[in-house]
Formats: structure tokens, sequence, C-alpha cells
């Protein structure tokens, strides 16, 4: 999020506000969430970086894509033991009905 230092340290204020004690959280001030962000990269599979190029208006355009492996992404989350219990495990019917 692009919030300032200001606006960062409000709203981990009121994070604390709402959680009162009943979890931890380790973030409290904007240099914790910095620092986060600067090691989020290491923890996770990191994206990769495409540029494709179109044509546009007589001329080319090169667009920067970004992706990461979709298998990769799944382990990812998958090794996150705070995440796995909230997987659906087992199959599930879909139902839908078309009121027209």
């Amino acid at each position: 999020a692009a919030l300032s230092k200001k606006h960062m340290d409000k709203f981990l204020q009121l994070i604390w506000n709402i959680v009162d004690g009943h979890t931890k959280l380790t973030f409290k001030t904007y240099g914790d969430v910095l620092r986060a962000w600067n090691k989020a990269p290491t923890q996770m599979t990191s994206f990769e970086k495409h540029i494709i190029s179109v044509d546009y208006q007589k001329g080319k355009l090169d667009l920067d894509i970004y992706s990461q492996p979709l298998w990769d992404w799944a382990m990812d989350l998958l090794n996150e033991p705070i995440l796995v219990p909230h997987f659906e495990w087992n199959a599930r019917w879909l139902y839908k009905h078309n009121v027209t």
C-alpha cells in the first residue's frame, strides 16, 4: 500500500486496538513493515518480468508483464501452516440456478 509513515502508524495502531491481545501482531511501526516488505522476496517465489512488444499507433509498445509459476506459488501457500487449514481438500458440488 502506498501509505505515508503517519498513515501506516495509524493503521497499525488501529489493528492493535482491534486485536486487543487475542493474537500476536509484530508490526508496530512503519519501519517494521518496511523491513518485512524488503524481506518478503526471499521468503516466497519471486515474480519474473517478461517484456511483450505490441504494435500500437504506428510504433512498438513494450509492456512489462510479471508472472509467477503457478505450481511454485501453490507450493508456497501449502508451506504456510497458518493457511493450510483453510484450504478445501475435498471435492464439492457447485449448484447453480438460472432464474430465467
